[in-house]
């Protein structure tokens, strides 16, 4: 009879973390590239996404995740001068501060090997900098600026 309950939880716990995957923008995905057999597979999976279902799946693995995963980091860089201006974009439309210093991080980051982040982009970079009420996101946002400065 033990067994029987204990299959019950563990069929339980497993649907609840499916349900609650879907629940989340790039959760589903997020699943579906854990399940891959190996780090190949996982990026060609990856990069199979639109550029903001990758961001997504990025997010989704540092807010939603215990401990934070940010594995896909390292997908989201690579191509990254293709990726930069959706990336960009995202960092001006959301209205998550979490969001934009994480992702200014990963612009900073592929500026690192392509500098190809326009003075123009890194004017408005520094405007949503300004504007960030929270001082630890503000804090990370601003370190990244500045390596994307070096």
């Amino acid at each position: 009879m033990k067994k029987k309950h204990l299959s019950f939880l563990a069929i339980s716990l497993l649907s609840s973390c499916v349900i609650f995957s879907s629940l989340h923008a790039g959760g589903r995905e997020y699943d579906e590239l854990k399940e891959a057999k190996n780090t190949k597979d996982a990026q060609k999976q990856f990069n199979s996404y639109p550029v903001e279902k990758q961001i997504d799946i990025y997010l989704f693995g540092l807010k939603y995740v215990e401990p934070d995963d940010s594995s896909a980091k390292k997908f989201l860089v690579y191509d990254g001068k293709r990726k930069i201006p959706t990336i960009i974009q995202r960092v001006q439309d959301t209205n998550e501060e979490f969001d934009k210093a994480y992702l200014m991080e990963v612009v900073a980051l592929i500026d690192k090997d392509c500098n190809c982040v326009s003075e123009d982009q890194k004017a408005i970079l520094y405007q949503v900098g300004l504007s960030l009420k929270d001082r630890w996101h503000r804090s990370r946002f601003q370190q990244a600026f500045e390596e994307l400065n070096k």
